[in-house]
């Protein structure tokens, strides 16, 4: 197996250096704040991924899980309304008010709780920053496999903006615009929106679902507001609103035994779950992998509210004190085709609203020999979840609901001392306290199939006893860096990041669970060689994981439960390279190599047939969820003058192997190697270059792959399942798309 790998990396390589297919035709030394202080991205001594707005607009990336299928180390998944992300093979793919993800999704330094903030998308982007690996002392909760900072664009010292437009196929119509500078020497703003409407990527073959799913109807404002009332306060404000109101999703039917069972209008798996009170009622095959048939008038609807306020006060020369206070308010309605065909068989129902408050505090100094930051963090977090299940197999529905109030509250510092020019030793702590009050209950409306619409279901019958957890945990780091000189950074560290527990919000009566430690040990180089025309960066670490959350169902409650059962090894090696092999071409290449497999894990998978009881097994040595062991991603970009003007030629090749979309590793419930081709071509001219057209394709060889894939027991029956594991559904991602850009810059920016 390693040494397959190890020919597909080389050959990997080879192909990416003589065909070289990423955002300008110059190497950019963007400046991040991974470290909750300004720094280029080379000096920055731990592993970094940014990427700039201009080039999210460039490829038409117009949301979190766009830059991750194109991003080394990094995985994506989609359920439930929810995104689930992955870094270097560390997520969660649970559902449910009472877990959290083990990615920390920040946006502009405001901690996002919920998964389901991470589908919004884009607006007026300066950056987005990834950090790879746990990053406990400055960030603390769910930051066990590594942050995503989104940094707005912020009001500048001069009046600047631009506006765009793109229309292409799936009648997709999107346009933009920012525009911000002074208003007064005091004073300045911002103000930017977006809309975006198409009619879906997959077509619906029945008219009772309607024609559309897999569709984009979604719009977003936001206003800053910058003032500076001296050289030493800066405050500023930022309100956004953005909504979504689609059609859902579509699901295929993946498991290729029950499948194959398939004739002329046989029934499968699904299709022998008639509904209640029908008899003979099959589903038909597939159609083709863009094509589905949804009876059910499904929607998937959404709102944020979000408002921001930062203090910045220079107290002295070296010392600064930040404060971040902010609101975030989420809403949202989903009705989902669960087992994707034209028949009724079962129905995914959610009514779900959260809101939040965090409060952060840092004071941080500065000096010839020592940086350090000492800082307070505080979340409030009040959720409500109601699920409807109608179903077939049941008889009926049955209706969970949750609600889950969270507090977590940490003290965190971190200080580098710098021994000599050129060696820093750092070292951060950080304390973590969190509590959660739960409240579920479960309901059985035998012969209703109208789940939450129904009037029996009631507007808010949570009323079990609540119960109140609590954890607590210590997250360290320790870190050298050396400077060989101006161009080469040599670092390691040690890292402990930690996920919070948890309550089985979804699975009423069961027991909560413990928070997931990991330990984290790295060490990388990052280099900038032969005059800035080639950046080499390489990391390598190893993580020692423990008390997975892992998601287990249980057949005799019919629901699905968290538990820690497994422990973990993942090791890697991650190569950037970015080059200027003549001039006005760039060439970049990020590998990401994953050996990861659970050491420990004895779990259920269905039952025995014939009444024997559940199915008990051992996972050890299986791969993780969502860690391919290879991804490999390469682009080029070509920019020549024709006349007063320049032209540019943009590709992209996104290669990723197979992955496994559960802990038992099934060929369907994973997505097997797939690469997604992306390319452009722009012509920019006018004035001052302030006009860019642009044709660009993405996915352009129609690659059809599997966002997700999940097994669902409601799906199946006793006849075609005797195991009780359910039957196998995927997530298709979106096929080829096309489309033309028109951009407009003004004022001071003009065109890139």
């Amino acid at each position: 197996m390693k040494c397959r790998i190890i020919n597909q990396l080389l050959v990997g390589i080879l192909i990416a250096s003589v065909s070289g297919i990423a955002a300008a035709a110059v190497m950019e030394d963007i400046v991040v704040t991974a470290e909750k202080r300004a720094a280029g991205i080379q000096e920055t001594p731990i592993a970094i991924t940014a990427v700039t707005g201009d080039a999210l607009r460039d490829l038409q990336l117009q949301e979190l899980h766009d830059v991750i299928l194109r991003t080394p180390s990094m995985a994506f998944s989609r359920a439930g309304g929810e995104g689930q992300v992955y870094i270097r093979g560390i997520g969660a793919n649970l559902l449910g008010i009472g877990q959290d993800s083990s990615v920390a999704i920040h946006q502009d330094g405001v901690y996002l709780g919920r998964p389901h903030l991470t589908l919004n998308q884009f607006l007026d982007v300066e950056r987005v920053e990834i950090l790879r690996g746990p990053q406990g002392p400055l960030y603390g909760r769910n930051a066990t496999a590594g942050v995503v900072n989104v940094i707005s664009k912020k009001p500048g010292d001069e009046y600047e903006g631009y506006a765009s437009a793109y229309i292409g196929n799936f009648d997709r119509i999107q346009v933009e615009s920012g525009v911000g500078g002074p208003i007064t020497d005091l004073l300045g703003f911002r103000v930017a929106g977006r809309w975006a409407d198409d009619d879906g990527f997959t077509d619906d073959l029945d008219s009772r679902g309607g024609d559309t799913v897999d569709d984009l109807s979604i719009w977003s404002l936001r206003g800053i507001v910058d003032f500076e009332p001296s050289d030493s306060l800066r405050a500023e404000l930022i309100v956004e609103y953005g909504e979504s109101d689609n059609h859902n999703r579509s699901v295929r039917r993946r498991d290729r035994r029950h499948l194959s069972q398939l004739g002329d209008g046989a029934p499968d798996a699904i299709g022998t779950a008639p509904p209640f009170g029908c008899t003979g009622c099959p589903a038909l095959p597939n159609p083709a992998f863009d094509e589905t048939r949804n009876e059910l008038p499904t929607f998937a609807e959404w709102e944020i509210l979000g408002v921001t306020g930062t203090l910045e006060w220079r107290i002295a020369e070296g010392l600064t004190l930040t404060s971040i206070s902010a609101y975030r308010d989420f809403d949202d309605l989903f009705s989902f085709n669960t087992d994707g065909t034209e028949a009724f068989v079962t129905n995914t129902q959610y009514d779900r609203s959260a809101d939040q408050f965090t409060q952060e505090l840092r004071l941080a100094g500065d000096n010839d020999t020592l940086d350090w930051l000492v800082g307070f963090f505080y979340m409030q977090e009040d959720k409500r979840e109601h699920l409807g299940l109608p179903a077939a197999k049941f008889g009926g529905s049955f209706n969970i609901f949750a609600e889950n109030e969270a507090t977590a509250w940490a003290i965190f510092g971190q200080t580098s001392y710098h021994v000599t020019e050129a060696l820093s030793l750092t070292a951060g702590l950080r304390y973590n306290k969190e509590d959660k009050d739960d409240c579920s209950a479960s309901q059985f409306l035998f012969g209703d199939f109208d789940g939450l619409n129904s009037p029996a279901a009631g507007a808010d019958p949570c009323s079990n006893p609540s119960r109140d957890d609590s954890w607590e945990d210590w997250t360290p780091k320790f870190g050298i860096d050396y400077r060989l000189d101006d161009n080469v950074l040599l670092y390691a560290s040690a890292t402990k990041g930690f996920k919070s527990g948890g309550t089985n919000s979804l699975a009423p009566g069961s027991l909560p669970f413990d928070q997931e430690e990991l330990w984290s040990y790295e060490a990388g180089v990052k280099s900038d060689l032969y005059d800035g025309r080639l950046r080499a960066n390489i990391s390598v670490f190893f993580y020692d994981y423990d008390d997975l959350q892992v998601s287990t169902f249980d057949a005799t409650t019919g629901t699905t439960r968290i538990e820690n059962a497994a422990s973990a090894e993942v090791t890697g090696i991650e190569l950037e390279l970015s080059a200027l092999p003549i001039d006005n071409l760039l060439w970049n290449l990020g590998v990401t190599f994953l050996d990861s497999e659970y050491d420990e894990f004895v779990t259920t998978f269905g039952q025995i047939p014939g009444g024997g009881g559940p199915n008990v097994v051992d996972l050890s040595g299986n791969q993780l969820v969502n860690a391919p062991e290879l991804k490999l991603v390469t682009n080029a970009r070509y920019e020549m003058q024709v006349g007063d003007n320049s032209l540019y030629f943009f590709g992209q090749v996104a290669w990723q192997d197979d992955v496994f979309h559960s802990q038992f590793n099934e060929a369907e419930v994973g997505q097997e190697a797939y690469a997604l081709v992306d390319a452009r071509v722009g012509y920019v001219f006018g004035a001052n270059d302030q006009w860019e057209l642009s044709a660009l394709v993405k996915n352009a060889f129609d690659e059809h792959y599997f966002q997700n894939s999940v097994r669902f027991t409601s799906l199946s029956n006793n006849t075609t399942d005797p195991e009780q594991i359910g039957a196998a559904l995927g997530y298709p991602g979106e096929g080829r798309s096309y489309g033309l850009r028109l951009n407009y810059r003004f004022g001071a920016t003009g065109a890139r």
